[in-house]
């Protein structure tokens, strides 16, 4: 649970450091141009609650 909400900070933090990076090219010269790592913040949130699921219901792990 806590990886996975590691992956989704860390997938938020650069996209928001690309972003202003971006916006700061575009005050400069007009054009700025900016990704936003989608994938990696969706594996984070998927890892998350997948972890918090488990976390609140552990007898579903042990039941057939």
């Amino acid at each position: 649970m806590i990886r996975g909400a590691i992956w989704f900070t860390v997938g938020a933090s650069i996209s928001l450091w690309l972003y202003i990076r971006a916006s700061n090219e575009a005050a400069e010269d007009g054009s700025g141009e900016y990704f936003v790592l989608w994938g990696l913040m969706a594996y984070g949130a998927f890892r998350f609650l997948r972890g918090l699921y488990w976390y609140l219901a552990p007898q579903t792990l042990v039941d057939d």
